[in-house]
């Protein structure tokens, strides 16, 4: 795999033992069958609409989304505010030309904050409460302060560890003047059954459909958890594998690594 992925994928620099690490290591790009999958459908329904557009990956960790985006937008901007994570994502940004990096994490109001770090999995590394063993200070600001001048914001993706709320409080300027996709993880203590308190502030700026990217066969509702992965991984062995965006009815429910915002219009 590595001899493949020599050939055709950038060589990431990367933490050991991390978790999206390893799927990089694996697969050469972590969510690339999602992201392949989103491409494909937006290019389908507004064809060249990023090619001459700037994205924003608010919490880009080591840029495995920020690369990948490059490919399809003018320009990216990649925000993180851990500092020894945001050393290897302006490293791995050296990797393309139109990449910019900035040491920030983006939330309601400017300041400073308690930052927690998984040594397991860098990603999913958050803001809390207060300091404690393994915590350090980053510096906060919002979306609306670092954006202005920047022209034609198509894409806002949002991976922020359950801070996204107050993420896209301080975007709600940008969010209005541009009309981006959204791209944002639910968390299942978020949502649960019912709304989202962003799904709820998306809505309060015009945003009316939601999506989601689906795997399919899958297992049908209702089974235990153990049993859903092995008739789904059953499934796939005997049919093979997609992967489609499914527009919902009515707000996600449960976790969803990537829920698609999308801006009336579209």
């Amino acid at each position: 795999m590595a001899e493949i992925h020599l050939r055709t994928q950038r060589q990431l620099v990367t933490f050991a033992f991390d978790d999206v690490s390893q799927q990089i290591n694996a697969h050469g790009v972590y969510e690339r069958q999602e992201l392949e999958t989103f491409f494909a459908w937006v290019e389908s329904i507004k064809p060249g609409l990023f090619r001459d557009a700037a994205a924003l990956d608010l919490g880009a960790n080591i840029g495995n989304h920020s690369l990948f985006f490059s490919d399809h937008f003018k320009h990216v901007h990649a925000f993180e505010p851990n500092e020894r994570t945001f050393k290897v994502l302006a490293l791995n940004a050296q990797l393309v030309g139109n990449v910019t990096c900035h040491q920030v994490g983006l939330s309601d109001k400017a300041g400073t904050a308690h930052f927690q770090v998984n040594p397991g999995n860098i990603g999913s590394s958050r803001v809390v409460a207060s300091a404690g063993p393994g915590t350090s200070e980053v510096r906060l600001t919002t979306l609306d302060a670092v954006a202005r001048g920047l022209t034609d914001i198509k894409l806002i993706k949002v991976d922020v560890e359950g801070h996204d709320y107050a993420a896209l409080i301080g975007a709600k300027e940008t969010i209005r003047s541009h009309r981006p996709i959204i791209l944002f993880e639910q968390l299942a203590e978020d949502a649960g059954e019912g709304e989202s308190a962003t799904i709820a502030l998306l809505k309060s700026y015009g945003y009316g459909a939601f999506a989601v990217i689906r795997r399919h066969p899958r297992a049908p509702a209702g089974l235990p958890t153990i049993l859903r992965a092995a008739f789904a991984l059953l499934g796939r062995l005997i049919c093979g594998e997609t992967m489609e965006v499914e527009v919902l009815d009515g707000p996600p429910k449960g976790y969803h690594a990537m829920v698609i915002a999308i801006p009336d219009g579209f």
